[in-house]
């Protein structure tokens, strides 16, 4: 039996298998996390003191 995660937003039931989920939340905070990055240089290209 697999688990499924409920996706309660929209029109419909839509489950999908808990591993997927992960992976799905592991690639949106990656991404966060790479803009964040990306700000963090962006600014210290404006102002050499923060580096």
């Amino acid at each position: 039996m697999q688990e499924h995660v409920r996706a309660d937003k929209g029109p419909g039931h839509f489950p999908i298998p808990v591993l997927q989920f992960d992976a799905v939340c592991l690639v949106y905070e990656k991404s966060k996390a790479l803009q964040a990055y990306d700000n963090c240089i962006r600014d210290s290209k404006r102002n050499p003191k923060i580096l």
